[in-house]
């Protein structure tokens, strides 16, 4: 299980394995601090994938690149896309 302190204004974690998780919130103020902890309070489903079998897919914040077997026939409004073709 994961453990990370973070100090931040608007907390935003990202949960790199499915599994079901304890959440605790500590907020800190000019007269000391308070926490709510939640047992079992989040729960991580395994990634589905939205892509059929044999695609190669890699999605980044910048960009998305995905590998479409030439068997599957891609196509874009009836155009067929050809090998090495950037969208």
């Amino acid at each position: 299980m994961e453990h990370q302190l973070l100090i931040i204004s608007k907390p935003d974690y990202h949960f790199k394995t499915p599994g079901t998780f304890t959440v605790k919130l500590t907020v800190s103020y000019a007269n000391g601090q308070a926490s709510l902890t939640r047992e079992d309070y989040i729960t991580v489903n395994e990634l589905v994938s939205l892509f059929p079998p044999g695609w190669d897919v890699t999605l980044t914040s910048t960009q998305h690149v995905i590998a479409v077997p030439l068997d599957a026939n891609p196509r874009i409004l009836e155009t067929p896309i050809e090998p090495g073709g950037i969208l």
